[in-house]
């Protein structure tokens, strides 16, 4: 069994391409609040108990660093929590803390990534 991931098995979801190291504007009301920035990493699940341990394959999440009326966090998304994520940013919502957004995707001019 192996003691660690085999990252070398890691492959990008084609899904998250759209959003892979994007930014977006946040809106509430028609008025700019905040913004989204998408940042695509691999995970990997230990399974087992102590020497009998084992790792799925990798695969990919988001990791979500948001503003919001000037408070800054960041979050992460994956498994069917991102599939409902993917399916609102692509209409146009991201939703978070239980309010719902309006999300407008930018180009790579208009907004760089957190530092």
């Amino acid at each position: 069994m192996s003691s660690k991931p085999d990252w070398n098995r890691s492959v990008a979801a084609s899904r998250l391409d759209p959003y892979r190291h994007r930014a977006a504007t946040l809106s509430r009301d028609g008025v700019e609040v905040g913004t989204l920035y998408v940042e695509p990493d691999h995970l990997t699940t230990q399974t087992g108990h102590l020497w009998w341990r084992s790792f799925s394959d990798p695969r990919e999440f988001v990791k979500l660093w948001i503003t919001i009326d000037g408070d800054s966090t960041d979050a992460w998304t994956d498994g069917q929590e991102l599939d409902t994520d993917l399916e609102n940013w692509s209409r146009g919502i991201f939703v978070f803390g239980g309010e719902t957004y309006a999300c407008t995707w930018l180009d790579n001019t208009q907004l760089s990534p957190p530092s």
